[in-house]
């Protein structure tokens, strides 16, 4: 059953035509800066494995972690809006809504 929560998401992603609301944007913001800072990331696994000592992990290696974590968690609750979607007893809402919320989780 759909919940207030997976409706706001709903509305909040699909806000304006042109301009997505809060939670949409957080989610482009949030990907957008894992995407440009991924190199952080791959450097720190690469020295890794080519040297046997223990490195520290940075405070960027763990923001990153953190910000990764964030980025799954709302990207568990697009998906749990389109399995929620999927048992709307209203089929013909769920055949319009679903090729959107579709499109965002993939």
């Amino acid at each position: 059953m759909l919940t207030y929560e997976d409706i706001a998401l709903l509305v909040d992603l699909f806000y304006l035509p042109f301009e997505h609301g809060a939670q949409g944007v957080q989610i482009l913001q949030e990907f957008y800066w894992l995407k440009n800072n991924g190199f952080i990331v791959s450097e720190y696994r690469r020295k890794r494995q080519t040297s046997n000592e223990q490195t520290n992990v940075s405070a960027e290696i763990n923001e990153w972690y953190e910000r990764a974590a964030k980025f799954n968690d709302m990207t568990m609750l697009i998906g749990r809006l389109l399995t929620r979607l999927t048992f709307c007893k209203n089929r013909s809402l769920l055949y319009e809504l679903y090729p959107y919320v579709w499109d965002i989780k993939g």
